[in-house]
């Protein structure tokens, strides 16, 4: 197990390729191809990252070789539903790589996003997620969320359509 870090603009590059080889993975079968390429090369590269930096907080776990293995990213930020959620956090993103997929990797930087949400006061903390990814939705739930609504969220030129998963922060869920 290797431990959680809070990221630096000098791990941009790594998430930023992190990022590229794991966003398709969340991504339904009929997302096109080029929506995905074009996703990643205007979102998910690294000057995006390091202008994230400035508003959002990155959490990572470094690989053995060098680069990182997995990454969330977290940001105080109002939910796309109506709720009265007087501090949320938004969990924007986690991902791991492929080959981490049921090591507990995702879930050591779930549990360090719920204590960052609660050492920083929030009193939610929400995500969403594709409504056809069932192995997130199955993790989120584990993790104590539960879907409060929907949105749809844009890859490039293709429209898809999000659960939006909340839980209070600071209650155990385990």
């Amino acid at each position: 197990v290797m431990p959680v870090r809070v990221a630096t603009v000098e791990d941009a590059d790594d998430i930023a390729a992190l990022a590229a080889r794991t966003f398709a993975l969340a991504c339904p079968d009929h997302t096109p191809a080029e929506a995905i390429e074009k996703h990643i090369r205007t979102e998910l590269n690294a000057d995006r990252f390091r202008d994230h930096m400035h508003t959002a907080q990155f959490l990572v776990v470094d690989a053995p070789g060098g680069g990182v293995r997995g990454y969330v990213m977290l940001l105080a930020h109002p939910a796309p539903i109506e709720t009265d959620w007087r501090n949320p956090m938004e969990l924007r993103r986690i991902y791991v790589d492929e080959s981490e997929l049921g090591t507990g990797l995702a879930r050591e930087l779930m549990q360090e996003s719920l204590q960052v949400a609660n050492r920083d006061g929030h009193d939610w903390i929400w995500l969403g997620t594709n409504e056809e990814n069932l192995r997130a939705i199955r993790f989120y739930e584990k993790a104590g969320f539960r879907v409060v609504g929907n949105r749809t969220f844009r890859v490039a030129d293709s429209v898809e359509c999000d659960y939006v998963l909340a839980r209070r922060v600071g209650l155990d869920h385990g």
